[in-house]
């Protein structure tokens, strides 16, 4: 290679490293440039550690949180690092759809980053959670899943080309 082509493919190499981080982030963490229009900007939102909001039992590990608000979500550890799976949250989920489907039993809704939301008749009863808090204004990234608390009572997760957004104004998957 003269020494003009190694300096040019030293450049694009350069540019295609950096375009490549911007999208994926570190270690594939999902980005706002993964979110569609309407999504909050994760960026603006103080990280916690993930080891707080880490649950192990026998069979399984999983991350969650509850909110102030009566949502509580989960979703399945993986080491991993391209592992995507759902996000579930539960609970008193405002700005459910109206053409939301029916659950078919009472108790609180429900909403998958991978499927659409579900709506329960009656009260949803409250929470004996262990889950520790997620608080307005933060933000837990864990296991290429990004979920996010505003002082609003939105609760967001974004995992790779799937997540909620669940708000008074109008809950959504995606």
């Amino acid at each position: 290679m003269s020494p003009m082509s190694s300096k040019s493919f030293i450049v694009t190499a350069a540019v295609v490293a950096a375009a490549v981080t911007a999208t994926t982030g570190p270690a594939g963490s999902p980005t706002a440039a993964a979110a569609p229009p309407g999504f909050p900007d994760v960026n603006t939102f103080t990280p916690v550690d993930s080891k707080l909001y880490t649950i192990s039992k026998p069979d399984s590990t999983f991350i969650g949180f509850v909110t102030a608000r009566g949502v509580s979500c989960t979703w399945a550890y993986s080491s991993d690092p391209n592992a995507h799976g759902p996000v579930e949250c539960n609970g008193n989920i405002m700005g459910i759809p109206d053409s939301a489907p029916d659950g078919g039993s009472s108790g609180c809704a429900s909403a998958k980053s991978d499927a659409p939301i579900t709506k329960h008749g009656g009260a949803c009863p409250p929470f004996s959670s262990s889950l520790a808090t997620l608080n307005g204004g933060q933000k837990l990234t864990a296991v290429n899943v990004t979920c996010v608390v505003g002082v609003d009572g939105l609760t967001a997760c974004i995992d790779g080309d799937h997540g909620l957004v669940l708000q008074s104004s109008g809950s959504w998957t995606f």
